[in-house]
C-alpha cells in the first residue's frame, strides 16, 4: 500500500478513536435503548472525518514542521463549527438547528485533537 494512504486510513482511525468512542460511550449510558436516529446521526459524523483527515493529509505536507499541528486542529475545530451551522441552517427548525449546532461545538474539541494528531502524522519533517 501507498505510504500516504496507510497515514490517511492510521489518521482515519485516530480521528475516529478520538470523536466516536465517547460519543458511543455516550449512547450506550443513555437511559433508553438505542434507536434508528441515534445511528443516522452517525453517518455525518464519519463523513465528517473523512473530510477533516483527508484535509490534513493534503495540506500537512505542504507546510513546515509543527505548523502542520495547527493547521490540523484548525480543520479539525473548523469543519465541524461550519458543517453543524450550514446543517442547522438547512434542516430548519428551532430546537433541530439548535441541537444541531450546539452538537456541532462539542464535537469541535475531539475533533481538534484529532486533526492536530492527523496533522502530525503528516508533517513535513526537515531534511538534513
Amino acid at each position: 500500500m501507498n505510504k500516504s494512504f496507510v497515514r490517511f486510513l492510521v489518521g482515519l482511525l485516530i480521528w475516529g478513536a478520538l470523536v466516536l468512542i465517547p460519543l458511543i460511550f455516550l449512547f450506550i449510558r443513555a437511559s433508553r435503548p438505542l434507536r434508528v436516529d441515534d445511528l443516522n446521526l452517525m453517518g455525518p459524523i464519519v463523513l465528517l472525518g473523512i473530510v477533516v483527515v483527508s484535509a490534513c493529509c493534503s495540506a500537512a505536507p505542504k507546510v513546515p514542521g509543527n505548523a502542520a499541528v495547527l493547521l490540523g486542529i484548525a480543520f479539525g475545530v473548523i469543519f465541524p463549527v461550519f458543517g453543524g451551522f450550514i446543517l442547522a441552517r438547512a434542516l430548519g427548525g428551532f430546537e433541530l438547528s439548535a441541537a444541531l449546532f450546539s452538537g456541532a461545538l462539542l464535537l469541535a474539541a475531539p475533533s481538534g485533537i484529532g486533526g492536530g494528531v492527523v496533522g502530525w502524522l503528516n508533517r513535513r519533517v526537515a531534511g538534513p
